[in-house]
């Protein structure tokens, strides 16, 4: 039976390192595309933009430390408790790669509610310009932004 539960932390453990590197790759790319969100936030109706990458960086960055943070939390509880009892240590171990893999899904809603501000403001800024366009094709002046 310990032999089945080695098998499946060893599956999960690969996922999870390959999730890791994942986000390691996410970060080199945030990394990179941070001076353009720092300019975003001089333009008043791109500070959504600005600030979706602002919470994708730090988003991205907790949840590297939080699933460590639960796979070495796991392992302790395996280290003390799968000693004495195999079965035990192997549903411990399952249970935190499980919360390793939930760790994301749980701190998604941060990042929902910045892409759904960020849609917002696409929007004004569209049907700000589209009014724009509509008054030059008229020959009415155009209106300041708000």
């Amino acid at each position: 039976m310990s032999v089945i539960f080695a098998i499946l932390d060893l599956i999960i453990m690969l996922l999870l390192v390959l999730e890791m590197l994942v986000r390691i790759a996410l970060l080199d790319l945030l990394i990179i595309l941070a001076p353009f969100w720092l300019a975003a936030t001089a333009i008043p109706q791109a500070a959504s933009f600005a600030q979706l990458g602002a919470s994708a960086f730090v988003m991205t960055l907790l949840v590297q430390f939080f699933q460590v943070g639960a796979v070495a939390m796991g392992a302790a509880m395996i280290a003390t408790i799968g000693v004495n009892n195999p079965i035990v240590g192997g549903l411990v171990g399952l249970a935190a790669f499980y919360l390793a893999f939930k760790i994301p899904g749980m701190l998604s809603h941060l990042l929902r509610n910045s892409v759904g501000a960020l849609h917002r403001d696409i929007l004004f800024a569209a049907s700000f310009l589209s009014g724009q366009a509509a008054a030059a094709a008229v020959g009415a002046p155009p209106t300041p932004v708000p």
